[in-house]
């Protein structure tokens, strides 16, 4: 039962009218303000005293339950069924792998093998809209040619170290296109063939100033150890297919030497000692019960001490392009950042180039040519509509040549005959001169039939499809975006709110 703590509104009208009516004035004079207020207060008192009232509202649908406010009814839940979605099973649909590969299968849902999948997102998470994706993934035209591609850099014959030819491919097309989640093909496919991968998902993180740096007077650079440090963790992490391919790999001379280099100010005596690796260890006088280490204990060792991070990247590099036995991709998204300023300053809050900071001037080299590997190559793509890293003119002049032949493209369009250097343009020449060594791959604006109904299966297999699964739904959405895969993705979720 709940307690009546106001009188109804019938009640209040039968108080106030019984005090005005034994107070009230004669009819012929009108009431003063204090009369009002007087009677006013007399009918609040004469509310107080009145006594308690408890009401039982009767329910409809039950017993009453007086602790419980409002108009609810109570009912017996053991009546409702209990709806248990039964989980979803991945298993029938196919695995990536190489013999999955082929003209056949363009078009066809597989997923990514999640230990392989693990392994390549551990250097970092796309930051474009391509993870929504995962593990799922659609082998399409371009797919196959970059698989034969690899193929074919690795089983290609080196009659000299230095007759190998330059594999610096670069992903070149409009946004939304699916550059990135090729990027990711093409990493899970080199993993699993034998090739030692590297991938850094957003070049910007290198520009942003996110990193510790300082001037090293050694290299005339600023170094970045401790990003140096995290490229090596990740690249000789235990029990990955990078860690078994680089204990394959011998070391070329028996020491190395490394100078510590640290920010001044920070243990200034460790700057004139040297740490010393040797490839031979333990064993006694004759050299019995030794062994020899390999390119994963020098990255190892460049891992776990900052002070020579970078040194020990460089010659981990070096020694891995110097030989021709395992392959190696080097995978960089948002490549744009290495080809304009940073955002780091120096000590003069002077702004800073790509090629000042060590570990972007150590991956250019082998972007532009300068260095090149035995047996190994390089993919990158850019990201046209990153605002916060627009594409640099003097990156686009690098890359195309000049022609009058065409009309200039808007900023967005982008195209090697579409960009005539206009002379109010800054061309910087070292990031010119940084780009000429790549090789353009066009992207198609949009996938083909078969391909995008590969993606418009990952939405049936997920349960995220909230509309007729028919021909015509399919066609609607794919026309409304002339093919573009980001697009398609999110056609299918808008129409589906």
């Amino acid at each position: 039962m709940a307690s009546l703590r106001r009188p109804s509104s019938s009640l209040l009208v039968r108080v106030l009218t019984s005090s005005s009516s034994s107070s009230a004035p004669s009819s012929s004079s009108c009431p003063s303000i204090r009369s009002l207020s007087s009677s006013s207060s007399m009918a609040a008192v004469k509310i107080r005293q009145l006594p308690k009232v408890k009401v039982v509202v009767a329910k409809r649908n039950g017993p009453a339950n007086p602790r419980r406010r409002g108009s609810s009814y109570n009912f017996d839940k053991t009546l409702i069924e209990t709806i248990v979605q039964e989980p979803i099973s991945f298993d029938h649909i196919p695995r990536f792998t190489p013999g999955n590969v082929s003209v056949e299968t363009i078009g066809q849902l597989q997923q990514f093998p999640l230990p392989v999948l693990k392994e390549i997102r551990a250097w970092g998470h796309p930051t474009t809209q391509s993870a929504g994706t995962l593990p799922f993934t659609v082998p399409r035209e371009l797919t196959l040619e970059f698989t034969d591609k690899l193929n074919d850099v690795k089983t290609e014959t080196i009659s000299k170290p230095e007759s190998h030819k330059h594999h610096n491919w670069m992903l070149w097309g409009n946004s939304g296109t699916g550059k990135t989640h090729l990027m990711m093909q093409t990493l899970v496919h080199a993993n699993q063939t034998g090739w030692i991968t590297m991938f850094m998902p957003d070049a910007t993180r290198h520009t942003k100033n996110l990193y510790p740096y300082h001037y090293s007077p050694h290299t005339k650079t600023f170094h970045q150890p401790t990003l140096a440090s995290f490229l090596l963790t990740h690249l000789s992490a235990p029990d990955t297919a990078n860690a078994s391919l680089l204990s394959q790999i011998p070391l070329p001379a028996d020491t190395y030497s490394f100078r510590p280099d640290v920010a001044p100010g920070i243990g200034g005596s460790k700057l004139n000692s040297e740490i010393e690796f040797k490839r031979t260890i333990g064993g006694d006088a004759e050299g019995e019960g030794s062994w020899e280490r390999t390119a994963k204990e020098l990255a190892e060792l460049g891992a776990k001490d900052e002070s020579i991070s970078m040194e020990v990247l460089e010659k981990v590099l070096e020694i891995i392009a110097g030989q021709d036995k395992v392959p190696i991709l080097i995978a960089i998204d948002h490549i744009q950042a290495y080809f304009r300023e940073t955002l780091y300053k120096t000590p003069e809050l002077n702004t800073l180039e790509s090629y000042h900071l060590s570990v972007p001037r150590l991956l250019l080299d082998y972007l532009s040519g300068r260095k090149n590997f035995a047996r190994g190559a390089t993919l990158t793509s850019i990201t046209p509509l990153n605002n916060r890293c627009r594409i640099s003119p003097s990156f686009l002049h690098g890359l195309s040549k000049p022609t009058n032949a065409f009309p200039l493209g808007s900023y967005f369009t982008f195209s090697k005959h579409m960009y005539p250097p206009s002379p109010h343009d800054q061309i910087h020449p070292w990031h010119s001169e940084n780009a000429r060594g790549m090789e353009l791959v066009e992207v198609p604006e949009g996938v083909k039939l078969k391909e995008a109904k590969g993606l418009w299966e990952i939405k049936v297999v997920r349960r995220r499809l909230h509309t007729v699964n028919s021909d015509d739904n399919f066609l609607a959405k794919y026309l409304e975006v002339a093919g573009n895969p980001r697009e398609f993705f999110r056609a299918i979720d808008i129409s589906t709110l």
